[in-house]
């Protein structure tokens, strides 16, 4: 699947194009409502903005709020008088003959008009798509924000911890178009000139990002879901493309209240009970988890529906304190994708797609999934998928699978949801909240997984004497300039005629020999049989008894490396005899191996993919184990 078509991949490239604007820090919105006037055939708006907000600095002598200076201004009225006022660099700004101080409250009007979107901003803002063949598709309008485009089309502040407490949208379009928008839709009115009016209302904090309308001649599939447990019926409004739409997804629609009766089980009622859910048909390729309506294209699948659903509860309820924190959306939304198909799709499914998700991480040996401050501007690296989804929803599970108690990790996640409910959260909040609900100190967990950055390798060595198994596992890293060493807990499985036995280990070092009574004859041995933790496995092999390891083979050369189409790996004359190599992916995959009676042998390493290798040579008295590089 292409990522840009994926449920959780933003297809961003590149900058984004921000402007800092400190003077919106000395108050706080409490209420907006758009007056819009816009159709479905281009991405002009018309608007009349107000909005109240109460001062939070100790005092406020000049007003500051983001806006597109590509739109034009007609008139601002402040506490219903008219201010002059400068627009550029993307923002309003006048003086106040009255400075406001901290608590007091004060609201303005802004009528202005404009194309909503803008081509250099990677959200865009107010999009406009023609005709589509393929999907019956007809014009249509839509809005797109994240992470930076609100302010394309309407006045806001473009701050996480900033949340609309209450939001009106009042749509007026063509009377042969729908709209759809956040919360609920409180008045239709058909006015005189072929037009009618869309009222929405939400009364729940929303962040500036996930405010979203879309225009187009939609049939509607509703329905009621009744979590088990719950006394409210939450209504799940649902704006497709036509009537042949709805046969081909309403099934897949259906499975909402499956899903939204298992979320709602595990994290507690759905935030927006009182108003509804829903999903509204847009011209993207990939989801986004509007506040109360998820944008999705023409084709719906579980997955994306499920990872849509739970941003909900993880990105909208409560919502990352800055961007540097996505990971606390997007990480948990996928990990939450996964255990949704896992149970209710089945559990090879869902096991099949954290599989893929271990693959995706692991394609970078390095990076982490904490977003460095200085991409913050960098939309690329903020929903970089392979990081802020993939190995962050592993991450996760390692977390569920490290603390070994289910009951705990459920009670950690209640805790977050509560504490920072209509809300924000850092990556450091998350962490005092673990911290709190085990009463033990999990940043080194953290430190090794979220601020680090790559994976552990995996390989060992084992043999039985009598009644007791000598297991000796070596742990290497992909990227030890950063992270070393991972302290974490290993799952193996012991196999043995008739049965199979599963210890759990805690790897302390990179060398650790583990000492296990074991009176079963052992036939081999597995690393991580249930796929819980993130690591190339490189396999455990059996040695001879009373070996304690395989030593280390000295004076092994493989170059070059970085490498293209070739590999020559020597050993020192002293080495006689046979020697096997084995080479490997970053996934731990065997892609190449054999067996020469030479001391020099190269490899044609034409077919293989660009990438990250290992190479393990090894003999009768010991191994070799070497990173290689192969260059785009």
């Amino acid at each position: 699947i292409n990522e840009k078509q994926d449920a959780c991949s933003r297809g961003y490239n590149g900058l984004i194009k921000t402007v800092e604007n400190e003077l919106a820090d000395h108050y706080d919105v409490t209420f907006t409502r758009l007056e819009i006037f816009s159709e479905n055939t281009s991405s002009f708006i018309e608007t009349t903005a107000y909005i109240e907000a109460k001062v939070v600095a100790d005092s406020m002598t000049t007003f500051s709020i983001g806006l597109s200076s590509q739109m034009s201004i007609d008139q601002m009225l402040y506490e219903g008088t008219a201010v002059a006022f400068t627009h550029e660099n993307d923002a309003i700004q006048f003086d106040l003959e009255t400075p406001k101080y901290q608590g007091e409250a004060f609201h303005l009007t802004i009528d202005y008009e404009g194309n909503g979107y803008d081509g250099d901003n990677y959200a865009g803002g107010l999009h406009f798509t023609t005709s589509d063949p393929d999907f019956n598709y007809e014009d249509h309008s839509y809005t797109f924000n994240q992470p930076y485009g609100s302010d394309v089309w309407f006045p806001c502040k473009q701050v996480l911890s900033d949340k609309i407490d209450s939001l009106d949208i009042w749509v007026t379009t063509n009377a042969s178009q729908r709209v759809s928008a956040n919360g609920l839709l409180v008045e239709q009115v058909d006015m005189d000139n072929g037009t009618t009016q869309y009222k929405w209302q939400t009364r729940h904090p929303i962040a500036y990002y996930l405010v979203a309308f879309n225009i187009f001649s939609y049939s509607e599939y509703n329905f009621y879901c009744h979590p088990e447990g719950f006394d409210e019926s939450i209504f799940v409004q649902n704006f497709l493309v036509d009537e042949e739409h709805i046969e081909l997804m309403g099934e897949e629609l259906d499975l909402t209240c499956e899903a939204m009766n298992l979320y709602s089980n595990w994290f507690g009622k759905y935030p927006f009970h009182d108003e509804k859910y829903g999903h509204s048909i847009w011209g993207k390729g990939f989801g986004m988890e509007h506040q109360t309506i998820t944008s999705m294209p023409y084709d719906i699948d579980f997955r994306r529906l499920s990872h849509e659903l739970s941003h909900q509860w993880f990105g909208n309820m409560v919502t990352c304190g800055t961007w540097l924190d996505i990971w606390l959306n997007e990480g948990f939304a996928t990990y939450f994708d996964y255990l949704a198909l896992k149970h209710i799709i089945s559990d090879q499914v869902g096991e099949d797609r954290m599989a893929y998700y271990h693959e995706r991480a692991m394609v970078f040996p390095n990076g982490s999934i904490y977003v460095p401050a200085p991409a913050i501007n960098n939309a690329s690296r903020i929903f970089n998928y392979k990081l802020s989804y993939c190995k962050a929803a592993a991450v996760i599970r390692m977390l569920r699978f490290e603390l070994q108690n289910d009951d705990l990790f459920w009670e950690i996640l209640t805790n977050y949801l509560e504490q920072f409910k209509n809300g924000t959260a850092t990556t450091e909040d998350f962490i005092s909240v673990v911290n709190q609900t085990t009463g033990e100190d999990y940043h080194w967990f953290f430190d090794q997984w979220i601020y680090g950055e790559g994976y552990p390798i995996y390989s060992g060595n084992w043999y039985q004497d009598q009644d007791t198994l000598y297991l000796e596992v070596t742990q290497e890293v992909s990227y030890p300039a950063v992270t070393p060493f991972y302290n974490m807990l290993m799952q193996y499985e012991i196999r043995y005629p008739g049965g199979d036995t599963t210890v759990y280990l805690q790897q302390e070092q990179p060398t650790q020999l583990f000492k296990i009574p074991f009176e079963e004859y052992v036939t081999n041995i597995n690393i991580d049989p249930e796929n819980e933790t993130l690591n190339q496995d490189e396999g455990i092999i059996e040695i001879p008894v009373g070996s304690t390891t395989n030593m280390e083979l000295q004076g092994v050369k493989v170059y070059p490396n970085p490498f293209e189409e070739k590999v020559k790996v020597s050993l020192p004359s002293e080495y006689s005899g046979s020697f096997e190599f084995s080479l490997f992916d970053n996934r731990g995959i065997l892609v190449k191996s054999g067996q020469y009676n030479v001391q020099d042998i190269t490899l044609d390493t034409k077919s293989l993919a660009p990438g990250l290798y290992i190479i393990k040579v090894q003999n009768e008295t010991g191994r070799s184990i070497h990173r290689i590089v192969k260059m785009e």
